[in-house]
Order: structure tokens, then sequence, then C-alpha cells
């Protein structure tokens, strides 16, 4: 007995930091575990919020009849204190890492892989770090030792540190990752003369080999952690195909070379600004944290709805491509707007400003000046031809129960028109970011509420009675 409650409260403990530092770098986030502590003993499932529903027939072909979970490394257990890692299974939608120990044979890791990551690098990063720290919390459970539960407060600089230290190969390397994600967080929250940093800076131990438009003799390199300098510095290459060149020490120069895949690429766009290796984004930051978020909206909803009602799924795809470009430059310059697809065979008639021909939003000089248009009061309206019918149009309905006074008048008027209308679908992007997607007076993309069930200590089942 006295077993099985320490076996609980390590893994209570260890899902309880998991969970905040995924809620930190992501957003909150459901996780599971599989496990067996011992060779011969029970492979169990410790799943609070349901996770791994929806795979079970992949889960019992991988654990109950390929039974990989026993497949021992060759080497495994030669030296006590080795941990040997298992890939990620590739479950759809889900992201999960695992491994084996002396005190835990073996383990997996499971969490949402959010469609909004600019990579999953980091979070695998995260769920190694979970399994090594439950490996020693299970270890030392005698001494009543827990560290995983506090241990992800500042998880994001860790996560993302591990992972672009491990693309990288810093073995060949002199950057200091901790160094510079510092600096890339201090110089965000720098403002000169009141705007923010915008522009980019490329880290990189091959500075002194790049071709410079301008270079810093060597007794005038800026340094890096004089914050303040070099925002100063970023002016000189804001809105520009220009980078400040940076080998994680000193400002070497200007230069408009491309960054390759083993430089760090820092883009900085105001407000907020994205890390990347080469041009292969790892993630995002702003008001002083990291995050795996893309800050692009998931429009996954609407491209069901139009491969429903598109008899060529291509067609489909340049529509979504096309209504793609208008909500992500309302997201990006961060004003609302308010998007009626109307997919009739004739659209419908709306109050607004229409234009004495319809606007073809196939032809790009087109699309682009539509950008403007969602500047203004009122909703756009695209019939399923991929034309613009009409701007400013005024959106109502009678009041439906699914209205949420939490949320501002676009949403809600969007909610009372689409009630009881066919072929409609409205797009409402909010001026702080989150993207809607109504129909028939419902939010197709609204998230289950769930609350963590952390604080207290978690069950865990034999997997075959589950499956």
């Amino acid at each position: 007995m006295e077993k099985e409650i320490s076996e609980k409260i390590c893994i209570a403990n260890t899902l309880k930091g998991l969970v905040n530092g995924l809620s930190v770098f992501s957003k909150p986030s459901k996780v599971a575990l599989i496990y067996a502590i011992k060779k011969d003993g029970s492979l169990k499932v410790c799943d609070p919020q349901n996770l791994l529903m929806g795979h079970e027939l992949i889960i019992k072909d991988i654990y109950l009849v390929k039974e990989i979970w026993k497949k021992i490394p060759e080497k495994f257990f030669e030296e006590s204190e080795e941990f040997y890692t298992e890939d990620n299974l590739q479950l759809s939608g889900l992201i999960s890492f695992g491994g084996r120990s002396k005190s835990v044979f073996y383990q997996m890791w499971f969490t949402e892989h959010h469609l909004d990551m600019c990579s999953i690098g980091p979070t695998l990063k995260l769920l190694e770090q979970t399994a090594l720290l439950f490996s020693l919390d299970y270890a030392n459970r005698k001494l009543g030792v827990s560290s995983s539960g506090y241990v992800w407060q500042d998880f994001s600089n860790l996560a993302v540190h591990d992972y672009l230290h491990s693309e990288l190969d810093l073995k060949k390397s002199n950057l200091k990752i901790f160094d510079i994600l510092k600096a890339i967080l201090e110089i965000s929250k720098t403002p000169e003369e009141g705007a923010w940093a915008r522009g980019d800076i490329v880290f990189t131990d091959l500075a002194t080999k790049m071709d410079y438009i301008l270079k810093f003799s060597e007794d005038e390199k800026p340094f890096l952690h004089d914050y303040k300098y070099v925002r100063k510095m970023l002016q000189t290459v804001e809105r520009s195909d220009r980078s400040l060149i940076c080998d994680g020490t000193y400002i070497y120069g200007i230069s408009n070379e491309e960054a390759l895949p083993n430089m760090i690429k820092v883009e900085f766009f105001g407000d907020h600004g994205f890390i990347s290796i080469g041009n292969r984004k790892i993630c995002s930051f702003s008001d002083g944290s990291y995050y795996s978020s893309n800050r692009k909206a998931n429009l996954v909803d609407v491209e069901e709805i139009l491969i429903e009602r598109f008899d060529d799924i291509d067609d489909a795809q340049r529509f979504l491509s096309r209504i793609s470009v208008l909500v992500h430059s309302a997201e990006r310059n961060r004003h609302g707007c308010s998007i009626v697809i109307d997919l009739n065979k004739e659209p419908i008639e709306l109050s607004g400003q229409i234009p004495e021909k319809p606007l073809d939003l196939k032809d790009t000089y087109m699309l682009q000046f539509a950008k403007s248009l969602t500047r203004i009061d009122g909703a756009l309206h695209i019939g399923k031809d991929l034309t613009l019918h009409g701007f400013a149009c005024l959106l109502d309905g009678k009041a439906i129960k699914e209205e949420n006074r939490a949320r501002g008048a676009r949403y809600n008027s969007a909610l009372r028109f689409t009630y009881g209308k066919k072929n409609i679908v409205v797009i409402v992007v909010s001026s702080d970011r989150p993207v809607s997607i109504i129909a028939n007076g419902k939010e197709l993309n609204s998230k289950e509420i769930w609350k963590p069930q952390m604080e207290k200590i978690v069950s865990s089942v034999l997997l075959e009675e589950i499956l």
C-alpha cells in the first residue's frame, strides 16, 4: 500500500509540473502517461482528461499486440544511471516522448499537438525532461524528494534552449544560447522613442566570415548585452532585407545575407517576434516570454466546410488561401474585422457598401486592396465565386441564447446573423487576436473548457482494462 501511494504521489507531482510548463509555453493542455515500473510488472495508464480517447486501436496494437514496451535496447542497464529515450509514437494530434531507466522500466508521456505550434521540438524537450524527472523522483521516493512539480516555472526558456542546443550541435559552436535568449527578451522589452523593436538579428559563430554592407571595427563592435544600444542599432535594419550579425557576444555589422540552417534568426515585429533556425520557425516571443504559437489563426473548421461545399478540392484550397490572407492581415495589424463567407449559388443581400461590380479576389492586386477594406467597421461579404460583393456590411438578427456578453458586438452580431442561415460562415477577428468561426449561431472552434485535475492524487489503471 505504501509503495502504491508513493507511486501515485510521484505521478501526480510530475503531471502537475508538466501541465504548468505547457500552460506557460503553449496553452492549457491535456497530458497522459503509459508506464510500467518493472519489466515483469503491469503496464498502466494515467489519463485524467481522456487525452488518449480515440486512439485505443493503435495503442492496443502498439502495446498489447506488438508489445514494443518489452523490447529492451541491447545495452540497457549496463550502466545503472543510463536513461534510454523512446521516440514520438506519431499518433495523430498528439506529441509523445518517453524512456527507460533503472527506476522506471518504461514510460511514455503524451500531450496535445496544438495546430498553431511553430515547432514541436521544444515541447518534445519538455516531455524528455519530464521523463527524466519522473525517473529521478521515483528513485528517490523513500527520501521524500520531489522536484518535478516546481521545476517548470521557467520552462519556456529551458525548452527553447535545449532544442536550439540539440539542433545546432553546439559541440562545434561557441554560441551561448542562454545569453542569447535573455538578450532577445530584453531587447524586445526596450522601447526606442516610444516604439518597440523591429528588424532582424542573425546569431552565428561564423560572423567573421559573413559578407557585410557595413562592418564595425574591432574595437567599436557593440556589446550584445548593451540592450539599449542594440535596440537603437535595430533601426538600421527595420523593414528591410538586412540583418544585424552577432556572434552571441558582439554585433559585427549589417548584412543582407540570408540565414543558413545552422544560424539562429530572430525577427522582431514590435509587440512580438519569432526565433528560427535558418528559415524554420521554432517559437514566438512576446510580453517577456517564449511561446510555441505561430500567432496565426487555425482555420481548419473553415477548410472542412469548404471541402464539403466545393466539388473540386483544389478550388476549396484556393478559396481558403485567399481568405487566410485577409484573416492573418487583420491579426497581424491587430484590428478587428468580420468576413462573411457566402456559399450560396446566389449571394444573399446585405446592407453595406456595395461595389458596382464585385471585386475578383483571385486577382492578387484586388486581394491586397481587400486587406485595406477589413479596417472599415462592418463585414466583408465574399461569395463562393471568390468575389467581394460588399464591405462595411451590417450583421444583425434576433437574440439567441448562445450569445456571450463577455465578447464584443462583432462576435454576438455574427452569432445572431448566422442563426438559421444555411451556407453562411462568418469569421470574426478580434483586435486582441482571437479568431472565431461561426455558423448557424454557434462558434465552431470554441475550446472545451476543462480544469487541471492535478491538485489531487490521480489514479492509474491497467492499460488492458481501458482497451
